[in-house]
């Protein structure tokens, strides 16, 4: 007796085979007639819906021309309309037997497989049937090669552990999306392990690059440009081991989303612009690629790894944007605007290795955040710039241009100097506050601080560093611009006033110390850092004095501290300008015999010259010469007058191989010595100046950026000034006509970027 008790019907639509199957469970119940016990059992119909068949087609190589064309190349006929899947299976056929398309093939296939190990070489032009039953699927091993013509008319291209690779003149138009998903579930790839190879032609993804390239989560896949050209709206869901490397050709993504780069995914940018907002959540890393250029003109959350590799530059440019996050940023070289203006806006910490450059009516302000130039050459900050904290830790050093570095927060000289100009300066705004340098770090040339609170100056000059002080300022809008100089004014008259309290000034060393906006007086604070560099022997003699634009006036102060480094600070004082130490008895030297010393390069040898205006007891001069400036040693001696009160004229010439810096050691009879400052000589690392005989020209010679405004002036040894003139420094190579007598010994001063270069040559 047989009794239908249920029945369900579930439908399994396996998408693009174009099979539907209807599965029939329906369950039994047998009656025995022993006992008339029921046995259930179910049995399976499948019935196969014939009206969805479409026919499927294998490539199996029998010809073994390599011809597309070829029916006794397939099993079932050349793939037509009518095929449903076209199958290039490597296990099918010879590995030399590949297909490839080598002309105009137009036939509407719909679902293309090319998988196990299989190769398919494209050169001619291929369509799909243009519906979402048309797709590329290439894996486990496979690889597609398309080198010439057009593919077209297919949705989805999806890869899972094979390899795309396009060249040529290539045309790859893919309707919708390329994928990598796991398409078989076999466990050797699950989806990883594909690539996509771009070093030629185009790939366009989505109608005009509208589509994405979805990662689907799957770990190492990777996407490298080479050459050619991409287009593509988003990168999606790449995960650990993923990458996109563009190392050539032109990758466009262009659209109104964000670009995302997950845990574990790589996105390597070279020469690339890319408009969108970028997202880099943790463990994933955004990369601009060595000696290429990145524009960005979106906005950047970094919360995982922002670098940069040597030589390689990102670029802002896109209007008004910003950097945040929760993870700091690695720079090389920084353009903000190029031919847009752009307003950047910074909120976190940034290491900077290169040159930064604001241009074209740009801005930048830290609102937050950390700037730290480290690099490992000389590097250079041009034109405004607006910095929460600014950190200098680069022992070639930093040079200003073009426009003030503004500090709002925190200033740190940690290891460098910074180089600025009247023109190009660090400002310390109101609230902000500085370190106070170091024997390695300190600014050469003027710096500011605007505002209350006591502040001390990191000023030096060449390899000294020497400080000043200033205490807190009655009014909020006050400003003070120091500048420490390492020679003597050129003044040595004491105001009649203070005559009886100064028997001396310093003709080493002196300050600028000037005020701007309202009126505010301070006591001034000077600090030597070397006793034997600065003459100062008895601070109970020592004091401040000031220059009032005609002599030297005594504003007090006692010396704190020792001989060998110490403070001594002023009485209020409400007039600025030149600042240096006094000396109320003859006790401090305050190297009063030092007219001058001066060294520069020619011919191969530096030759050194000093003046004293007088001697007492002096033995002699010992030469001594750093290539460091810590380390030194003697290389000559020339004898001293011994007693003398009137100016006298010195000079030594080094014949070995030139250093870096010189000092004199002045001796007495008694043994007691002295030290002259150290004078820094310019080896023409950066700039060459000789004459040419055969065009009666003085040539520059320049390995810097070009674009350089220089001041050139050439002295005869009378000190007569024979040219003076303005020269911009566009090549390498400079001339610029002498039009004076031949064979005269000449002096040639160069002066770029506020930095003084001397030269002598016989023209």
């Amino acid at each position: 007796m047989l009794s239908l008790l249920s029945c369900r019907r579930t439908y399994y639509n396996f998408r693009r085979t174009y099979c539907v199957y209807k599965v029939f469970f329906v369950k039994i119940a047998v009656y025995t007639t022993i006992g008339m016990r029921k046995i259930s059992t179910t049995l399976l119909f499948i019935v196969l819906s014939i009206g969805s068949v479409y026919s499927q087609t294998s490539w199996i190589g029998t010809a073994a021309d390599n011809d597309w064309t070829n029916p006794a190349n397939w099993n079932n006929g050349v793939p037509s309309a009518a095929t449903g899947n076209t199958v290039i299976d490597g296990d099918q056929y010879a590995a030399a037997n590949y297909p490839i398309i080598s002309s105009a093939y137009l036939t509407n296939i719909k679902l293309l497989l090319v998988r196990d190990g299989g190769r398919l070489d494209i050169e001619g032009n291929l369509t799909g049937d243009g519906t979402n039953a048309a797709d590329i699927r290439v894996s486990n091993g496979a690889v597609i090669n398309h080198a010439a013509g057009t593919v077209s008319g297919f949705d989805d291209f999806q890869i899972d552990g094979g390899t795309l690779n396009v060249s040529g003149t290539a045309n790859l138009q893919i309707d919708d999306d390329i994928k990598f998903e796991d398409l078989t579930g076999d466990a050797t790839t699950n989806g990883t392990g594909g690539t996509i190879n771009i070093s030629g032609g185009s790939v366009s993804v989505g109608a005009g690059g509208s589509g994405q390239i979805d990662f689907n989560g799957l770990t190492g896949n990777v996407v490298n440009i080479t050459g050619g050209s991409l287009a593509v709206e988003e990168i999606v869901d790449p995960a650990a081991d993923s990458e996109v490397n563009e190392n050539g050709g032109d990758l466009t993504i262009d659209g109104s989303s964000v670009i995302t780069v997950l845990d574990g995914a790589t996105l390597n940018t070279v020469s690339e612009t890319i408009t969108e907002d970028i997202i880099i959540n943790p463990g994933g890393v955004l990369n601009i690629s060595a000696s290429s250029t990145t524009n960005f003109q979106g906005n950047i959350l970094n919360n995982g790894t922002f670098t940069t590799a040597a030589g390689g530059t990102a670029q802002f440019n896109g209007g008004t944007q910003t950097i945040s996050g929760n993870q700091n940023a690695s720079f090389n070289i920084v353009q903000i605007g190029n031919s847009v203006a752009t307003a950047l806006v910074l909120s976190i910490d940034i290491s900077v290795a290169g040159n930064w450059t604001v241009s074209g009516g740009s801005t930048f302000t830290a609102n937050t955040g950390t700037a730290t130039f480290n690099g490992s050459s000389a590097q250079a900050i041009s034109n405004a710039n607006t910095f929460f904290n600014l950190v200098v830790n680069n022992s070639s050093g930093i040079s200003l241009s073009g426009g003030d570095c503004t500090v709002t927060n925190q200033f740190t000289l940690t290891t460098g100097v910074v180089s600025t100009t009247s023109s190009a300066m660090i400002v310390i705004a109101d609230g902000a506050t500085s370190n106070e340098g170091a024997a390695d770090s300190y600014i050469d040339g003027p710096i500011k601080k605007i505002g209350q609170g006591a502040f001390v100056f990191p000023t030096g000059d060449g390899a000294n560093w020497a400080r000043i002080a200033i205490s807190d300022p009655a009014n909020a809008t006050v400003e003070f611009t120091a500048e420490y100089v390492a020679s003597g004014l050129g003044s040595t008259d004491i105001d009649a006033g203070s005559a009886a309290s100064i028997d001396h000034v310093s003709v080493f060393e002196y300050w600028n110390l000037n005020r701007t906006g309202t009126s505010s007086d301070v006591t001034v604070t000077l600090y030597w850092e070397t006793g034997t560099g600065t003459g100062i022997m008895d601070l109970a003699d020592l004091r401040v004095v000031h220059h009032d634009g005609t002599d030297w006036d005594n504003i007090g102060g006692t010396g704190v501290g020792t001989t060998t480094a110490g403070t001594i600070s002023s009485n209020t004082t409400g007039t600025f300008s030149p600042f240096t130490f006094g000396s109320s008895t003859e006790d401090n030297t305050l190297p009063v015999t030092w007219l001058s010393f001066e060294g520069m390069l020619y011919a191969g040898h530096v030759e050194l010259s000093w003046s004293t205006a007088t001697e007492v007891d002096n033995k002699g001069f010992f030469i001594e010469k750093s290539a460091d400036g810590i380390y030194w040693s003697e290389i000559g001696f020339v004898d001293g007058a011994g007693i003398s009160n009137r100016t006298l004229e010195y000079s030594f010439t080094d014949l070995t191989s030139p250093a870096k810096y010189y000092r004199l050691k002045q001796v007495d009879y008694d043994g007691e010595y002295d030290y002259s400052y150290v004078v820094s000589i310019s080896l023409n690392e950066d700039y060459k100046v000789y004459f040419s005989s055969t065009t009666s020209e003085v040539v520059i010679k320049s390995s810097k950026v070009f674009g350089q405004l220089a001041s050139l002036s050439v002295f005869n040894l009378q000190g007569e000034l024979l040219i003076d003139k303005a020269v911009e420094i566009t090549n390498s190579s400079m001339f610029v006509d002498l039009k004076i007598d031949s064979g005269q010994l000449l002096i040639a001063v160069l002066i770029v970027d506020g930095k003084v270069q001397k030269f002598k040559f016989l023209n």
